[in-house]
C-alpha cells in the first residue's frame, strides 16, 4: 500500500526525518520501520513509502482486507519534532 504525505512548512529548517504511524486493529498507532522508515533519504525525498499488506494484516496491525489505514505523520528538522498530523 502506497503511504504519500506532502512536506510540511520547516520554518527555513530542513526536514531531516519523518516518523510514519500507521494505526492498529486495536487503536493504537505504532512505526513501521522495516516497511516505511523516515530517516532514510529516499523516503525523505520521496515523501512517499510503501509498505506491503502483508504486513498490515499481521501482527501489530492485524487489520482486516479492505480496512481503512490511519497513518500520522510528524517531521523532524533542527527546531525538533513537529506535532503529530491528524
Amino acid at each position: 500500500m502506497g503511504i504519500t504525505w506532502q512536506q510540511p512548512y520547516g520554518n527555513s529548517e530542513t526536514i531531516t526525518a519523518y516518523k510514519i504511524l500507521i494505526q492498529q486493529s486495536n487503536g493504537q498507532f505504532s512505526e513501521s520501520l522495516a516497511a516505511c522508515d523516515g530517516s532514510q533519504e529516499a523516503t525523505i525525498a520521496a515523501l512517499a513509502c510503501n509498505v506491503p499488506m502483508s504486513t498490515l494484516t499481521a501482527a501489530p496491525y492485524n487489520l482486516a482486507q479492505n480496512a481503512l489505514v490511519v497513518v500520522r505523520a510528524a517531521a523532524l528538522n533542527s527546531i525538533g519534532w513537529s506535532d503529530l498530523s491528524l
